[in-house]
């Protein structure tokens, strides 16, 4: 709360997870703050409203385009990492206080997140070498590959996070241990859903916050 101008701090009432990555920004004044968290709601609202309407991935994508994000020559493809800061603290802080509002942040957030992997706005990682497919079975198809044929890498995550591609039965996905198989191919949409919850666990611990604080402000 206060009037134009007025700086605050993100310990004031934002989470731990939103206040750690904002953390070296010390303080925003309010119009900087509602002016990112306008700028990506306004993306977020623009996606809903696409996903309703059945809209198709490259339709999505550019309305996700450049979301604080310059790739014009000058720029050399750079991400204002301020204002992604300061817009993600501030949707969260506004969107944890229900249920129903922080589910829709974090699934949009998701949408946003897929659009941005597939812009290459954010890189998917390489494996990990503990996430690489290195069973025997494995190791013997690439022995026997031809040395100009490229096979497609696989990584072992937890079953959990490709609920969606075991859900649909996705082809090559193998389930193994409480493990899942899965495809370099396939990679975006589990950090997709990683992404989904980790913004769920964000909200909760910026509600958490949120209240503490309140209950501070009526001397409780």
């Amino acid at each position: 709360r206060g009037g134009a101008g007025r700086a605050i701090s993100f310990g004031d009432a934002v989470g731990p997870s939103a206040m750690e990555d904002a953390a070296h920004d010390g303080e925003a004044d309010i119009d900087e703050l509602v002016s990112a968290a306008k700028a990506r709601l306004t993306v977020l609202h623009r996606l809903d409203e696409a996903k309703l309407w059945g809209a198709p991935d490259r339709k999505l994508d550019r309305l996700a385009a450049g979301l604080f994000y310059d790739a014009s020559k000058d720029a050399g493809a750079r991400l204002d990492t301020r204002a992604e800061r300061l817009s993600v603290a501030a949707t969260r802080l506004a969107f944890c206080a229900s249920p129903a509002t922080a589910r829709w942040l974090a699934q949009q957030e998701a949408v946003l997140f897929a659009s941005r992997l597939r812009l290459g706005e954010r890189e998917v990682p390489d494996p990990s070498p503990s996430e690489e497919d290195d069973d025997d079975e494995t190791r013997g198809e690439k022995e026997e590959s031809s040395s100009d044929t490229r096979r497609e890498r696989h990584r072992w995550v937890a079953f959990e996070r490709a609920a969606g591609l075991i859900a649909r039965r996705e082809p090559g996905v193998v389930l193994r241990n409480g493990r899942a198989r899965v495809g370099d191919s396939l990679v975006p949409e589990v950090l997709v859903f990683d992404r989904r919850r980790e913004t769920e666990a964000a909200l909760a611990a910026t509600a958490k916050r949120r209240r503490h604080t309140e209950a501070e402000a009526r001397g409780a």
